[in-house]
């Protein structure tokens, strides 16, 4: 578009602005009141679920990782428990201790040789941290807390939806040895692994505070008690039985 074209277009949209009135008082008032009748209003939605820390060892810190794994995901605006367990007997129970206690994800810290430095199981969103690993070079307990606070927050993130990164500034960086998990210093994580924790833990029925109109929380069947006369008549739309039995007639084509 050449300068005079985009010259005329900016004084024709300039002149229509300087023409149009402003909303008095008293339409604004009818517009805020028309939208609270179509809508019912804001209304807010707890945080719904949690994620959870199993801490089953003794030898790193636990107020530490606990604070490591709220951190982790207080920018989600996830609920985070942490709690003290015993060591889970097998692998194979983590499933079974996840939905005991019933978590969206779950992460269990364990001190046992044969096991390596981490386990993740994504497609039942629980993962392991394994203390034994961690310490084979004989670290000061500064370090191995450090450590295990570092895998604490990267497993946590992968058994949540998230996904290892190539970025250098990601915490999720691909380690393989301690050497490199000590290196690892990441400041962030990448938009796509941030949406597959929000996408993954929602699925699993963990989300974070909401605000939303209350026509789209009936939809949604998360509407809290309606507490107005609209509220209620949006409340009956999306509630009430239907008035009609449904009938469903023999198709001899096909059977049913």
């Amino acid at each position: 578009m050449g300068r005079i074209a985009m010259a005329v277009c900016l004084l024709t949209l300039c002149a229509a602005a300087a023409e149009k009135k402003p909303m008095t008082d008293a339409e604004r008032a009818e517009r805020r009141a028309e939208m609270l009748r179509r809508t019912g209003g804001h209304v807010k939605i707890p945080p719904m679920g949690f994620v959870a820390l199993v801490d089953c060892q003794s030898r790193a810190d636990h107020a530490k990782l606990a604070e490591k794994f709220a951190e982790t995901f207080e920018g989600f605006g996830f609920a985070a428990k942490t709690m003290i367990g015993e060591k889970p007997a097998g692998v194979s129970c983590l499933v079974s201790k996840r939905a005991e206690i019933g978590a969206g994800s779950a992460v269990f810290v364990v001190d046992d040789p044969s096991l390596p430095m981490s386990l993740v199981s994504i497609e039942t969103r629980s993962g392991l941290v394994n203390i034994a690993a961690l310490a084979t070079d004989n670290p000061t307990p500064a370090l191995l807390t450090r450590r295990a606070c570092k895998m604490v927050g990267r497993i946590a993130m992968l058994a949540s939806g998230g996904a290892e990164s190539r970025s250098p500034t990601s915490d999720l960086q691909p380690v393989t040895n301690l050497k490199e998990l000590d290196m690892n210093e990441g400041r962030g994580d990448e938009v796509y692994v941030l949406m597959g924790v929000i996408d993954g833990m929602a699925k699993a029925g963990v989300t974070a505070e909401r605000r939303m109109t209350y026509r789209q929380a009936c939809a949604a069947g998360i509407a809290p008690a309606p507490t107005n006369d609209i509220q209620k008549a949006i409340w009956d739309e999306y509630h009430q039985l239907p008035t009609k039995p449904i009938t469903i007639e023999y198709d001899p084509k096909k059977g049913k």
